[in-house]
């Protein structure tokens, strides 16, 4: 599935969650300000280019590794990843880095994800240290 939207586009809210045939994702939508796709376990493709983005749930997309592209600069803390197994520490640490804003993990559940607690912190200390 690919979304690529006019900058005048007045989407905000993607839902494509559940979609089980749904290997990627590619949505380029300057206005678009949550992104659900919870529950898609064949995702393994996700590109994001969205700068008004503050919402992002990917729980359960267990074949998804890592994001091709991830820029979703006013991203901040809603940043749903638990369940997905195969999301590496370096692929974390790659949406935190595109997202500028990103203050902290608020809500997520890391003990039902593969990385480690420490890992997490680890990613989120070294956002806060201007590391990227």
């Amino acid at each position: 599935l690919t979304v690529q939207l006019p900058p005048t586009a007045p989407l905000e809210h993607l839902i494509v969650s559940e979609c089980r045939s749904l290997h990627t994702l590619h949505v380029s939508a300057r206005g678009m300000r949550s992104l659900n796709a919870a529950g898609c376990k064949q995702l393994t493709r996700l590109e994001l280019h969205c700068k008004t983005l503050d919402s992002l749930v990917l729980q359960h997309c267990s074949n998804l590794a890592a994001p091709i592209s991830f820029v979703c600069p006013r991203l901040r803390t809603e940043l749903i990843v638990n369940g997905c197994t195969s999301l590496t520490t370096s692929a974390l640490a790659h949406m935190v880095n595109g997202s500028p804003s990103f203050v902290g993990f608020e809500r997520m559940d890391a003990r039902r994800w593969k990385v480690a607690e420490n890992s997490v912190e680890e990613i989120e200390r070294n956002n806060r240290g201007g590391v990227r």
